[in-house]
């Protein structure tokens, strides 16, 4: 369980043992009545794991018995390949059989067909952890096989002096037949547990000198986390146990070992540094500043986690001779030069995946990476030697870890971090349009966007590395995917070192997009709406009240200046509403103003906290809806009515039939005149009231002006008319979705479904809603009888993607995006879809190569740029992957939202 931290005595054991199972394994029977089963690509049976504690060593049985349902199920049988650390564990397998028609298959030889490797996946990240891989490459193996698993690992780990500690949990996602967590210690280990929501109630007996622990459960389906709560809420079906009484004992357990590393010797070249420093100013603060630098910028960045289970940080000596070090070694180095500029410090353990609801945790080591604490002038600084770019201190923002533990000999508790509010924005976008000339003629376009912190620097890193031509296609890439419609002449970047400020550039030209409706020359401001439609449904379960996770802290601001022909005679907005709203947790700014001829539209979303309440949620929804009906519109009065008459009715004849009225509705509907559509589409009906298309056309005009009540009386009578009116079916399952009313809604979506065979845009706008909603089980129901009709790459892709949003039966969604590749292979929608499914699996690296390949073939994609954003900081590479999620929050500034929504936070 314990995480290597970034990354004496060796327990050597280069190659796994092959033995019976321990004498203290329980053994499991594996079901002749299996769960019902599903349509996922293996069925598990069996899911046992036995651990027990004890004085010289702690064992890790794990036995697993599934069942090959498809030929994709399959690939599931080359996933078993367990890993171990040959310098503290030892791997013994036990068994690993097939099972068919009552015969008894081996698959291991007795050893001869394992193989062992040192992979090392992540070296391409300069991460090494030393650990060996066994794997097993079965042949022969059919459709309907069971293969049953099973194998102990052995953990002596000196570090831990003796302590033991694991954190275990039942299988998530999928339905296991039977599934068992059992644990054992003696008298003498006293060790605390604590079992989280969705557990079935452990039995604790004790026999003698022994403490048994069970938690077992049959046809075990565990809890789905809710959608789009803050992390702490996916710690579902855990179980907890630890020999630390409390995270001061954890804190002086690793103090030792980093006393050690920071002490350099009496000609340690670091004293050189450290006086260079301190001759060059006097200043506390200045000094640690530097001394940050010097490692920061001196001492590159690797991993490793190859002593002694990854948790023994290198000399300071040693990592500034190597040059190179990891988040240990580094904070390490960076600790003893502050100690030797007199300021106090100390490294502070901090967890990049398990932060939120750390505190509730029992103390354990479940940290993965290590910063420093420094105290200047009362006040406490985060300093992070695995970053860059760092050049003042109050600059420096307060890491969102949430919590630290400082590494001290007297122990420390928890300190919590409390990330602010952005004062000034980290993104701002600049866009200036010369339409001077002209509409009907080029504009001459130049855009600057600009970063700052984080982001800037790992800009300036990755296009800095790239080369000048390299780095010119990356950035025109960059800008296709932001403004298609602009031919580009040349784009340039330019880095402020001392501000941390990266500026971005791009000059050209391109016709803009005038046409509006009903004959007026409209144009629609990019980057001017703030809203969108949200929906925050949940299903039933534990946390389904818990509060909404925001991407925090964030600051994003968008200015559109456009010059006018004319100096802007006759020209005039719509929907120029200023706003300053809060909602969700998000401050929401605009303004919009023609002056001297020049347009000039601000818009800016400032979050304001990292979580909003489930009871908000409601009100929040339909604000947002209320916001999303408003685009900046430019309008010339001269090629219409004039712009403070635009929401009148057109001047020209009156319609004298229901097609004319429904016609002249559309314009206005567009135009978000919902008024005058609605009374020109009362008009229609009365014109024609057989004809369900009107009716349904105006329950459209009731929705869109928020008029629940009216639409669904409209979408009632469309449907009385014509009950095959699949549009009407899905619009009025919409507002039963908004309405909390889950089963009418899959009552008509289901039924749009069926009257639209092969139709896959219907499929996909009710997929889509229904995932929006949190309703996967019924998206899925609908794949899968559109998937049993007509196995297609799309609808494949799309299962795959909701299991993936859904978080639920990870190895079926696999299976449906292999499927969906075979049959188009290399498209970029499945790509992403299947890279997604490995964030969620927890792949990093496969995760990682997988958005790769889809932006490949889709460049600027902003869903994937902001997964790959987020498997990359998980994997350790933050200055990546900050760089690939302000791309993607440049080109979309709803992607972190939908990712948040399906419970994907960083």
């Amino acid at each position: 369980m314990a995480l290597s931290l970034c990354a004496g005595l060796a327990f050597a054991a280069a190659q796994p043992r092959y033995a019976p199972p321990p004498a203290w394994v329980k053994p499991a029977t594996i079901p002749e009545r299996a769960a019902k089963a599903s349509d996922a690509a293996v069925q598990i049976l069996l899911y046992d794991r036995q651990t027990r504690f004890g004085t010289h060593a702690d064992e890790f049985y794990v036995e697993s018995a599934f069942r090959i349902l498809t030929p994709a199920g399959l690939s599931a049988v080359n996933q078993i390949a367990p890993s171990w650390d040959p310098q503290t564990q030892t791997l013994t397998f036990h068994r690993l059989v097939a099972l068919r028609g009552g015969k008894t298959i081996d698959l291991l030889g007795g050893g001869k067909k394992v193989t062992v490797l040192r992979r090392e996946p992540n070296l391409e990240l300069a991460m090494l952890d030393g650990d060996l891989t066994a794997t097993v490459q079965p042949q022969g193996l059919k459709v309907g096989d069971v293969i049953d698993f099973a194998f102990t690992l052995t953990l002596r780990d000196p570090v831990l002096r003796g302590r033991s500690e694991d954190l275990e949990a039942l299988p998530r996602p999928g339905v296991a037949s039977y599934a068992r967590l059992r644990a054992l210690w003696p008298s003498s280990k006293p060790m605390r547990w604590r079992a989280t929501d969705g557990l079935p109630a452990p039995k604790v007996t004790r026999t003698g000198d022994t403490t048994e622990l069970v938690v077992e459960a049959t046809n075990f389906t565990a809890p789905k986390p809710p959608t789009g709560a803050p992390a702490r809420f996916n710690d579902l079906a855990e179980l907890e146990f630890t020999q630390f009484g409390d995270w001061a004992k954890v804190s002086a357990l690793m103090a030792p070992l980093y006393v050690k590393a920071e002490t350099v010797g009496a000609d340690s070249p670091l004293k050189l540094e450290a006086r260079k420093i301190a001759a060059a100013t006097s200043d506390p603060k200045a000094r640690a500043a530097a001394a940050l630098r010097l490692v920061q910028d001196q001492v590159r960045y690797a991993s490793i986690g190859t002593n002694l289970g990854g948790l023994v940080p290198a000399d300071a000596d040693v990592t500034w001779r190597r040059r190179f070090g990891d988040c240990k070694g580094k904070s390490a180095l960076l600790a003893a030069l502050l100690h030797e500029l007199g300021i106090a410090a100390e490294p502070a353990l901090v967890s990049t995946n398990a932060g939120d609801g750390l505190d509730d945790r029992l103390p354990m080591l479940i940290f993965d990476h290590v910063i420093v604490r420094a105290r200047i002038g009362g006040k406490v600084y985060w300093l992070d030697g695995a970053r860059t770019g760092d050049r003042d201190l109050d600059g420096i923002e307060t890491p969102a870890f949430h919590w630290a533990l400082p590494v001290q000999n007297s122990g420390a508790r928890l300190e919590k971090l409390e990330a602010k509010p952005l004062s000034a924005p980290a993104f701002e976008s600049v866009l200036r349009l010369d339409a001077s000339a002209g509409l009907d003629v080029p504009a001459a376009v130049h855009a600057e966007n600009i970063y700052r912190g984080d982001v800037a620097v790992a800009w300036n890193l990755g296009l800095g590395a790239a080369g000048k031509s390299a780095a010119e296609n990356a950035l025109r890439r960059y800008w296709r995917g932001r403004l298609p419609w602009v031919d580009i002449k040349s784009a340039a970047f330019a880095f402020d070192d001392a501000r941390r400020r990266m500026t971005l550039t791009m000059d050209g030209s391109g016709k803009m997009d005038w046409t509006g409706e009903s004959g007026a020359r409209d144009f629609q401001i990019v980057d001017s709406n703030l809203g969108f439609e949200p929906s925050f449904g949940r299903d039933p379960g534990p946390g389904s009240d818990a509060p909404f996770a925001v991407a925090f802290p964030t600051y994003d601001e968008w200015k559109v200046v456009i010059a006018l022909p004319d100096k802007g005679a006759g020209f005039g907005l719509l929907d120029a509403v200023d706003v300053d709203q809060t909602i969700a947790a998000h401050r929401y700014r605009r303004t919009s103003r023609i002056d001297d001829g020049v347009v000039t539209m601000t818009a800016s979303d400032q979050t304001l906290g990292p979580e909003f309440p489930a009871s908000d949620a409601d009100a929040a929804a339909a604000a947002l809806r209320q916001l999303n009906d408003f685009d900046v519109i430019v309008q010339d009065g001269s090629a219409s009515a004039p712009a403070a008459q635009a929401s009148a009715p057109d001047a020209g004849p009156t319609p004298t039939d229901a097609a004319g009225f429904d016609a002249r509705a559309a314009g206005f509907l567009a135009r978000r005149d919902y008024a005058h559509a609605v009374a020109d589409l009362d008009q229609a009906v009365r014109l024609d009231p057989a004809a369900g298309k009107y009716v349904y056309n105006r329950g459209v005009a009731h929705f869109e002006d928020h008029q629940d009540d009216l639409a669904m009386a409209d979408f009632d009578r469309a449907l009385r008319l014509d009950p095959k009116d699949e549009l009407a079916l899905e619009a009025r399952g919409q507002i039963y979705l908004f309405r909390g009313q889950a089963a009418l809604a899959n009552t008509d979506f289901d039924q749009a479904v069926h009257l639209a065979p092969g139709d896959f845009k219907v499929v996909e706008r009710v997929v889509t809603a229904l995932q929006n909603a949190g309703q996967f089980g019924a998206a899925i129901a609908i794949e899968d009888r559109m998937i049993a009709k007509s196995a297609t790459a799309p609808l494949y892709n799309a299962r795959c993607w909701t299991r993936a949003a859904s978080g639920a039966d990870l190895q079926a969604a696999l299976s449906d995006c292999d499927a969906a590749l075979r049959l188009a292979p290399g498209a970029a929608a499945i790509l992403d879809s299947r890279a997604f499914v490995e964030l969620r699996l927890g792949r990093l690296h496969e995760a990682i190569t997988g958005y790769s390949a889809a932006l490949r073939a889709a460049p600027g994609h902003a869903v994937s740029l902001y997964g790959r954003g987020v498997a990359e900081i998980r994997n350790g590479d933050r200055q990546a992957g900050e760089s690939d999620l302000a791309a993607a929050r440049a080109l979309s500034k709803r992607v972190a939202a939908m990712y948040a929504r399906f419970g994907v936070t960083l």
